[in-house]
């Protein structure tokens, strides 16, 4: 499930959640498309990718937090990032999974309390993973099968 050769060149190779996406190994890329796109149940999930059904949900988490670490990842590289944002970036994708643990969970909410750069990352990358559907769909399929009358063709 690559990316669509039908969205414009300069849109997708701009796109932050594309190039993410594109990062994902194939298996993560398809649990992802399953999951949140198609909405199917974990059993078909695991018959589709031959894979056990009570693999389905740990590998479902490991691809949302490879997704989240990939995007955080190349935001820092598109921006001039603190080293200690940086840093406390870096743990975003388990803290939004909830598997950080304690002590560090701590540490991180009270930077995310006083640094909004970091609290508004955090947002939209939270944001964009409870909307991978919306996100996603238009990246494979192509902008052609969500046309806009607001924006010019390429």
């Amino acid at each position: 499930m690559a990316l669509s050769p039908y969205l414009c060149p300069i849109t997708a190779s701009q796109s932050v959640t594309a190039q993410a996406f594109d990062t994902l190994s194939s298996e993560a890329r398809a649990l992802l498309w399953y999951h949140e796109i198609e909405h199917l149940p974990s059993h078909t999930i695991a018959e589709f990718l031959g894979i056990p059904h009570d693999a389905v949900a740990l590998r479902l988490i490991t691809a949302r937090e490879s997704f989240t670490a990939s995007w955080l990842d190349l935001m820092r590289r598109h921006s001039r990032t603190p080293a200690l944002c940086s840093d406390v970036l870096s743990s975003i994708p388990q803290y939004l999974s909830d598997t950080v643990h304690p002590p560090q969970r701590d540490t991180l909410e009270v930077h995310l309390t006083t640094c909004l750069r970091c609290a508004l990352v955090v947002d939209e990358i939270d944001n964009l993973c409870e909307h991978l559907d919306v996100t996603l769909l238009p990246l494979v399929l192509g902008s052609a099968a969500f046309p806009s009358p607001f924006t010019s063709t390429c």
